[in-house]
C-alpha cells in the first residue's frame, strides 16, 4: 500500500537511506531536517491526518518526541515512528500515545524499517 511519509532526520546519510528505502517500496516521501521545517510541512497540508511520520528523537537539540506528541494531539489518527541510537529515549513516551508511536533503534536495516512501518501505519 502506498503511503505518504514525512522523514525528519538531521543526519543526511540516514535521511537519504530512509528515503531510498521508502521510495523503493513505492511510497511518496517528503523530508525535513528540523522540527521547524517539519511543522511547516505538516500544518500546511490539508491531508496531514494521512501522513506517517518518521522522526529522529533528537534533532539539533530539538525533541522529536515532544514534536511528535504535539502532532498526535492535533491529529488523533497520526502515526509516528521514532528512530534513535539511544534506546533509553523511548522511556520518554507518554503512555496514552504508545499505540500511535513505535520505536526503531539505529542502526536498522531496510527490512527493519519496512516491517516497523507496516506494523504502525497499516
Amino acid at each position: 500500500m502506498k503511503r505518504l511519509i514525512l522523514v525528519v532526520e538531521d543526519d543526511d546519510s540516514v535521511r537519504d537511506f530512509i528515503v531510498i528505502v521508502l521510495q523503493s517500496e513505492g511510497h511518496e516521501v517528503m523530508t525535513a531536517s528540523s522540527v521547524d521545517a517539519a511543522r511547516k510541512i505538516i500544518f500546511a497540508r490539508p491531508d496531514a491526518q494521512a501522513l506517517c511520520l518518521i522522526i529522529d528523537v533528537v534533532l539539533n537539540h530539538e525533541s522529536g518526541i515532544a514534536f511528535a506528541q504535539d502532532v498526535i494531539k492535533r491529529y488523533p489518527g497520526f502515526r509516528v515512528l521514532l528512530i534513535s541510537g539511544f534506546t533509553d529515549d523511548v522511556l520518554l513516551l507518554e503512555p496514552e500515545n504508545v499505540d500511535r508511536m513505535a520505536f526503531l533503534p539505529k542502526p536498522f536495516t531496510k527490512e527493519d524499517l519496512v516491517k516497523e512501518l507496516d506494523k504502525l501505519c497499516g
